[in-house]
């Protein structure tokens, strides 16, 4: 059978099925993986936010929806648990290029797509944000964007809060308030279209001492990092992700 003519069939489930296995088995780092045997086409897994981000320590639930004529068409990811994040809406949508225009039919792994979400918290990519509050801030305002990410990562995001309905999240407005800071709602409203232009450069130094302190990333550079770099494909995408990987 020709790939185009693919639907979720018995085969494909079978493959879903052991990729399942495989994942829960031996995970990406970060992820904690559990296989739903009455529902295989329920994939759910739960990301640990990884260190030095603002999203450090939170559990993050994330879900992949299968389409009926999967795999030509890439899974959806969402977020289930709220995120303060350039590429991830409100509604908990995930934007990245890999279930999107880079997705490959014949080369794909549900390891590697949870493995790319997780990084894409390490490394957002303002440039196509869905959430333009954050994007403009990660792009403009680093350490601010950064406040805020962490309080929904303490709010939504962590497990030692058991009894969530009294959890005082006017935190979050009051914060907002008194920085300043408005949500956007121009619909037109375009992260590309910022003040600050994002220069056409592929080149960048994890060595330079002015990111680096007693090898521990500093973090809030990354605004003045992603304003000098521009990531338009997932070869760069990989490239960045895995370097990252490295220092921390």
């Amino acid at each position: 059978m020709d790939i185009d003519s693919f639907t979720i069939t018995s085969n494909i489930l079978k493959i879903l099925y052991k990729q399942q296995c495989e994942l829960e088995k031996s995970p990406p780092d970060c992820v904690i993986f559990h296989i739903n045997q009455s529902n295989l086409l329920d994939i759910q897994a739960d990301i640990i936010g990884p260190k030095a981000t603002p999203y450090e320590n939170g559990i993050f639930k994330v879900k992949l929806e299968i389409p009926f004529n999967f795999p030509i068409n890439p899974p959806k990811g969402f977020f289930l648990t709220k995120i303060f994040h350039p590429n991830i809406s409100e509604k908990g949508e995930i934007c990245v290029n890999t279930l999107k225009k880079d997705w490959n039919p014949k080369e794909w792994s549900l390891s590697n797509l949870f493995e790319v979400i997780k990084c894409l918290l390490i490394v957002p990519f303002p440039e196509s944000a869905l959430n333009e509050e954050a994007g403009k801030l990660f792009m403009e305002d680093y350490n601010e964007y950064s406040k805020i990410a962490k309080l929904y990562t303490n709010i939504y995001a962590n497990n030692n809060n058991n009894n969530k309905e009294n959890i005082n999240i006017s935190e979050l407005d009051e914060h907002k308030r008194n920085n300043n800071i408005n949500i956007l709602n121009e619909k037109n409203s375009n992260i590309i279209n910022s003040k600050t232009p994002v220069k056409q450069s592929r080149t960048f130094n994890f060595n330079n001492e002015n990111f680096t302190d007693q090898n521990i990333f500093q973090m809030n550079n990354i605004g003045s990092i992603r304003r000098n770099i521009n990531i338009s494909d997932s070869k760069d995408q990989k490239e960045i992700m895995e370097k990252w990987l490295k220092r921390i």
